[in-house]
């Protein structure tokens, strides 16, 4: 696997956890520290994908409604 899909797919695992962590205690109630934990990463790991908490929420709220959308989509376009 190459660095850039092994960043991407680290990348996109953080985000699948930061989802329920942000959904269940709401963005004050999350540190970088607690998302690390929970992924499994160093926080230095975790700063290196996401430069401070607020692009990795943003990019979290984005991720979280593009999943949820997908399905919407297909349904709409009449493949779902």
């Amino acid at each position: 696997m190459t660095k850039t899909i092994l960043k991407r797919k680290t990348r996109e695992e953080i985000l699948d956890l930061s989802v329920s962590l942000f959904a269940k205690r709401g963005y004050d109630g999350v540190s970088m520290r607690d998302i690390a934990a929970a992924t499994g990463l160093t926080t230095a790991a975790l700063y290196y994908h996401f430069p401070d908490k607020e692009n990795l929420y943003l990019d979290t709220v984005a991720h979280a409604f593009r999943e949820r959308t997908a399905g919407l989509k297909s349904i709409l376009s009449g493949s779902g």
